[in-house]
């Protein structure tokens, strides 16, 4: 994120929410959270934290200094999405925002008459897509995190980024396109403009 041109869309006081992504889905960037909070304090704005590629890197221990910065800085944010079906090796449709403040969750009601309730209370058919499956879903969830330990795995497919960029970076037919920051690494072949995106994580830490 250009921080500069932020802070100038800010000044016009016309933005309410600033959304600060950890890990985009093309080349795995990681944008500048504690500066974006920073920003907050003098303009007054909701911070979203997109990880939903990324989240699950807060549990590595081997990311840049900078990258941690951004991931210890995730509970100043206001909300955050994170797709347990990437990184925490759940099927599509396995998902999940959460909010500092939990009442904003009446903003994200989503309505099936199969799912209604007579409760007062909210239950997660009438909040989730997945409506009657989401019970599923957590669960499938909580046994994996119960089952394996995703750390070392994150932190094995940010080494491997990273020791592939090294051997980019000296050779003399391929160009890294950036420095990796999670698990994806970008780089182009010199003898023509092809880009390649591979995204290092289990076939790598095998």
């Amino acid at each position: 994120m250009d921080m500069a041109a932020l802070e100038q869309a800010l000044q016009t006081k016309d933005i309410g929410t600033v959304v600060a992504t950890l890990g985009t889905t093309a080349v795995g960037a990681v944008d500048p959270l504690p500066q974006i909070i920073e920003l907050q304090k003098k303009y007054n704005f909701r911070i979203h934290v997109d990880s939903a590629y990324g989240g699950y890197f807060t549990l590595a221990n081997n990311l840049a200094p900078a990258t941690r910065a951004a991931y210890d800085a995730i509970p100043q944010a206001d909300s955050i999405v994170v797709d347990p079906h990437k990184h925490g090796l759940q099927p599509y449709g396995c998902g999940a925002i959460l909010f500092a403040d939990p009442s904003l969750q009446r903003v994200y009601r989503h309505d099936s008459p199969f799912t209604d309730s007579a409760e007062a209370e909210l239950h997660l058919g009438e909040i989730s897509l997945e409506c009657s499956r989401a019970g599923a879903a957590a669960a499938a969830l909580w046994l994996t995190l119960r089952a394996l330990d995703l750390a070392p795995i994150l932190a094995a497919g940010v080494r491997a980024a990273s020791a592939w960029a090294e051997l980019i970076e000296a050779s003399d037919v391929l160009e890294l396109y950036r420095r990796p920051e999670l698990d994806i690494l970008c780089f182009h072949s010199l003898s023509s403009w092809r880009y390649f995106a591979v995204t290092l994580l289990l076939w790598l830490t095998i």
